[in-house]
């Protein structure tokens, strides 16, 4: 009998092919464990950032939100005083208490505004609301003069008051730029973080997919 006919060589022969099947399964599952472990790795790493960056934009859109309520308040302390200029002008010629009622309210609607714009712009409004009750007290002023007949002294109360008008606009403009530029300036951030948002989701979901 030939040596490669006896049963030991076959048990052997058997043995070594089988060692060597479960040697190439053994490499290519470790080789694919591997792989998953990375591929695992590489999304968990994508979805921290993902969510690092996720949280960011909301911050930036609570930020956003806040800087446009801020901006309002100064849009509308802008109308309040145009609205008070208006009231006052009025009352010059029709001396009607409501014209001196409605310019009141105004008044207190701009100062209320200024309180508020006081809170995230103190130097932007600093010595704003007396200059504003001041500019109103010679209005006041110039009406009275207007009723008792002194029309000199009354055209000459409104020029000082015109003046102060002037200075008080500048400064409420100067608000309104800076209040804009915040809002465009946090627009473009928001606009970037969802950009980033979005490019860190779609190599996520290419990751998971691969």
């Amino acid at each position: 009998m030939k040596y490669y006919e006896r049963l030991s060589f076959r048990i052997y022969a058997m043995s070594a092919v089988v060692s060597l099947i479960v040697a190439i399964m053994l490499t290519y599952l470790s080789i694919k464990i591997g792989n998953n472990l990375k591929a695992s790795n590489e999304q968990i790493l994508l979805v921290q950032k993902q969510d690092r960056s996720a949280r960011a934009q909301i911050e930036l859109i609570d930020t956003q939100k806040l800087l446009f309520e801020q901006k309002d308040t100064v849009d509308s302390a802008k109308q309040d005083f145009s609205n008070m200029q208006i009231w006052l002008y009025d009352l010059q010629v029709s001396w009607l208490n409501e014209s001196e009622e409605n310019a009141e309210a105004a008044l207190e609607s701009l100062s209320a505004n200024i309180n508020k714009i006081n809170a995230f712009d103190a130097v932007g409004v600093d010595g704003l609301n007396d200059e504003i009750a001041r500019y109103f007290d010679i209005m006041i002023e110039a009406v009275d003069a207007y009723v008792d007949e002194n029309r000199v002294l009354g055209n000459s109360l409104v020029s000082d008051a015109r003046d102060m008008a002037r200075n008080i606009d500048q400064k409420l403009a100067a608000l309104t730029q800076k209040s804009t530029r915040r809002v465009e300036d946090i627009a473009n951030e928001v606009s970037k973080k969802s950009e980033e948002v979005a490019e860190v989701t779609a190599v996520a979901v290419s990751v998971n997919e691969g």
